[in-house]
């Protein structure tokens, strides 16, 4: 039954909190100032809560503490997509590029970011080490872990990328992506994240306490999605379709409102 409930919880963090950020990302920018200010105050109403629940090993406390982890991965993913907090470089990768030139180019698009994830991780975890309930801090570590092999990958070369996902303004990202059946890194991504979930797992089945269980079970299944999207990288398959829900929605709402100012254009005048 833990382990019924932990995927659940997973699939559900995943999938919705993937959508919502894909939903808010494709309407209009003059929305994204209010998306950014939402998600700051959830950002700090996690942080400031993140050592109240670290204490508390029930599974309320299990569930809150794996949503705080979400909200302020979800408010890097956001500020970075919407173009708030990304890096000193907004320009495409120069023909003939490559080696550690190409790296750097491609890391400078995004520095501020990684810098942000970074010092919000280093937060995290050192406010969740050792305590009773360190889940905020392992899910926001599995998404980070996961998210820069991801990077990697695409830096080294994927097959299968979803472009569609990033917006205008981040357009020039897509010229550092190589695109290739495979890559030596590939392998050694997927392996790591399986030996990470199964170090999880069994986490969860040496527990004593089913809070805990649930809590370590949940991180091992966030690692089975993030492997599995790890795949679809290397797969002729757009998994962009799982979230459909999320873009095609944004698209209506942004459609919508493009002809209802078109409209009172025309009353306008």
């Amino acid at each position: 039954m833990i382990y019924i409930l932990a995927l659940v919880i997973a699939l559900l963090g995943w999938w919705v909190s993937t959508g919502v950020i894909l939903f808010l990302n494709h309407l209009s920018t003059s929305t994204y100032r209010w998306s950014i200010f939402a998600a700051t105050v959830f950002l700090l109403l996690s942080l400031i809560t993140v050592p109240i629940f670290v204490h508390d090993l029930s599974y309320l406390g299990v569930l809150i503490a794996f949503l705080q982890g979400l909200l302020i991965w979800g408010w890097l993913e956001m500020t970075y997509l919407m173009g708030f907090l990304t890096g000193p470089r907004k320009e495409e990768c120069p023909e003939g590029t490559a080696g550690w030139s190409r790296f750097w180019l491609a890391l400078k698009t995004s520095l501020y970011h990684e810098l942000a994830v970074i010092a919000l991780g280093a937060l995290l975890i050192f406010m969740t080490f050792d305590k009773p309930n360190p889940i905020a801090g392992y899910t926001f570590a599995t998404l980070w872990g996961m998210r820069w092999s991801a990077k990697l990958n695409l830096f080294l070369g994927i097959l299968n990328y979803n472009s569609d996902w990033l917006p205008s303004g981040l357009a020039y990202v897509k010229s550092y992506v190589r695109f290739q059946r495979m890559n030596f890194i590939f392998p050694f991504s997927i392996c790591s994240g399986i030996l990470a979930a199964v170090f999880f797992f069994s986490a969860s089945q040496s527990s004593e306490l089913d809070a805990a269980s649930l809590g370590f079970s949940i991180i091992g299944f966030l690692l089975v999605f993030a492997i599995l999207e790890h795949c679809f990288l290397m797969l002729p398959i757009k998994d962009a379709a799982l979230w459909n829900w999320a873009i095609g929605a944004s698209k209506n709402i942004s459609s919508a409102q493009k002809g209802s100012k078109s409209i009172d254009e025309v009353g306008g005048t």
